[in-house]
């Protein structure tokens, strides 16, 4: 599954879209994931004209 990623990015919360799409998402928008003590929720965001999924972990 991660061979099939092209891009990997790690984005700090004091960034405007970032910021943002935390304060857009409950913590009821989170749900468990496979690894224990991570939580996700999948978003999109539109950034120049496109489309990027963005994937947010609590951990």
């Amino acid at each position: 599954m991660i061979v099939s990623f092209r891009w990997v990015y790690r984005v700090t919360a004091t960034l405007t879209a970032a910021k943002k799409l935390l304060e857009k998402n409950s913590i009821d928008a989170f749900v468990p994931s496979k690894i224990p003590g991570y939580r996700i929720v999948p978003c999109s965001n539109d950034s120049d004209d496109v489309r990027q999924r963005w994937l947010v972990i609590e951990s």
